[in-house]
């Protein structure tokens, strides 16, 4: 039942197996472990050796046979914060390279949920005001509304500005609990509604096709001071003809 979650924070298969094993189980020998999670005995002695060593599981000493049982689930973040601590260690080092050469010009491409995430920090790091034309459909899948409710609150203590240019089908749902101001909204003529959007903020062009699900999402990025001054006259002029 939890055996992918524990994979996603850094077991490896056979490790999550057997956690997950004699979180439900309770103290068992190598042969039980090894029949209960369907690991052959040979793995099962490695993976137990690496969770010993991690602290997930301990040995249970015994005159006839030993046995294995598993550490409190507590322990699972205790590991997840000595990672974090490592990483936070060695960050500032890590975004000093990361900038040190700047760029000129890019082309990439984010998919997913995890990709809009990825394109809202770019905002935030860039610190540039946002123009957006099109559909903003994306940003109201509910498996990423506390992110982008974050994302509005950062780029508010930071004096972010945004205009947009929306299909006006979505009028209603921009607004729903949005810190947007209706004044920095333009929307466009009824039956022109649009399935992609163009976003542009500071050296960056944002084009987002939603596609028919979320893991067709892509958003394909540029990164081009020059072509992004182009985009954003581009904006200015249809921000002016528009009511």
């Amino acid at each position: 039942m939890y055996s992918q979650i524990f994979q996603e924070i850094g077991l490896t298969p056979n490790e999550a197996k057997i956690y997950e094993t004699l979180l439900n189980e309770g103290a068992l020998n190598v042969s039980s472990v090894s029949l209960n999670s369907g690991i052959h005995r040979r793995n099962a002695y490695d993976a137990i050796d690496r969770l010993v060593e991690k602290g997930l599981i301990f040995p249970v000493l015994s005159k006839e046979e030993n046995t294995y049982k598993a550490a409190s689930p507590s322990k699972l973040l205790e590991i997840i914060r000595a990672k974090e601590n490592k990483l936070s260690a060695i960050l500032p080092a890590l975004e000093e390279q990361y900038h040190k050469n700047p760029r000129k010009q890019e082309i990439f491409v984010y998919r997913g949920l995890e990709g809009v995430k990825n394109y809202l920090r770019d905002i935030l790091k860039t610190g540039a005001d946002l123009y957006t034309i099109g559909s903003a459909g994306f940003l109201f899948n509910e498996k990423i509304k506390s992110f982008v409710n974050s994302f509005h609150l950062e780029a508010e203590a930071i004096g972010l500005k945004e205009k947009h240019i929306l299909n006006s089908i979505q009028k209603d749902i921009f607004f729903e609990g949005s810190k947007i101001s209706a004044d920095s909204c333009k929307f466009l003529p009824e039956g022109k509604a649009s399935d992609m959007s163009i976003n542009i903020f500071g050296d960056h062009i944002v084009s987002v096709v939603e596609g028919e699900n979320e893991k067709d999402l892509a958003l394909y990025v540029i990164i081009d001071n020059n072509l992004a001054k182009g985009y954003q006259q581009i904006f200015d002029i249809l921000w002016a003809t528009l009511p």
